[in-house]
């Protein structure tokens, strides 16, 4: 079962793992995707022949680096005195073979009805004009038989960004605040700060009358990029729908990493391959 929650709403560092959670993300996105973009990091190879997921692979392994630093500090200074639970009961890593294989079974689930429900609305609503349906992207460039082995690659790069975000979702549990008063609390927390942040960008192309279709840079990231970006204001708020309903139901944050790592990969990968 998971971990009944320890903290109280007026625990400080509960809500500055929240503000760090929502910044972090935010702030890390201009500087790293750029220095990715520039430097080519992360080179194009078998295994990562995507250069746009690559710069959103790049900003999701510097989160992961800063966030589970804070994570082992907090720890180490705050949590491992004041709550008397092991690291791995507190945050969630439960990791047995049943655990493992729920995770995957979940994702591979989540994957195939959200494949299904967009085809049905294809061939049942839009079977006119199938050339430029969602579906059709997908199915055609997404999930052909070609990019099997990128889908499985780049959600397994995804997964520690995953996994030690749903740390920080699953930690912020308030004994005295309703479980949905706190889902809402971090869904507006995690997407809140990174639409602001296109809605800054944004603006920057259109005042300064540049083409969206250009590749010039202007208040960090250029339009491809950005447009890269704007699916995850989406899901990083339901990512944390996804993680804190598996975390109840099996006291793993796994289970609902598994699923985010790969709707995630799912997300990009269309963006990369529709614009």
């Amino acid at each position: 079962d998971a971990l009944a929650p320890v903290a109280s709403k007026k625990d400080v560092m509960s809500w500055v793992s929240l503000a760090v959670l929502a910044v972090v993300p935010m702030l890390l996105l201009g500087p790293v995707v750029n220095y990715q973009d520039n430097h080519v990091v992360i080179p194009l190879g078998t295994l990562s022949g995507l250069g746009r997921i690559n710069c959103i692979l790049a900003w999701a392994l510097a989160n992961t680096i800063v966030l589970l630093a804070f994570i082992i500090i907090k720890w180490f200074a705050l949590d491992k005195k004041k709550y008397g639970v092991s690291f791995a009961e507190f945050y969630g890593l439960r990791c047995t073979v049943k655990t493992v294989l729920i995770s995957l079974v979940y994702a591979v689930a989540v994957f195939w009805i959200t494949y299904t429900v967009i085809s049905l609305y294809h061939n049942v609503f839009n079977g006119a004009s199938f050339h430029i349906t969602f579906y059709n992207m997908i199915h055609f460039k997404t999930i052909a038989p070609s990019r099997y082995l990128s889908m499985v690659c780049y959600s397994l790069y995804f997964l520690p960004f995953w996994i030690v975000s749903s740390m920080l979702v699953n930690n912020f549990r308030m004994k005295d605040l309703p479980e949905w008063a706190t889902t809402l609390i971090q869904m507006v927390a995690n997407g809140l700060p990174l639409a602001l942040y296109i809605i800054i960008q944004y603006w920057g192309f259109r005042s300064t009358k540049i083409n969206t279709g250009t590749a010039t840079e202007v208040l960090g990231l250029r339009w491809g990029i950005v447009y890269q970006v704007c699916g995850m204001v989406f899901a990083l708020p339901a990512g944390v729908l996804y993680t804190r309903k598996l975390y109840k139901e099996t006291g793993s944050v796994l289970p609902g990493a598994f699923v985010n790592a790969l709707i995630f990969t799912l997300l990009q990968m269309n963006n990369t391959m529709g614009n």
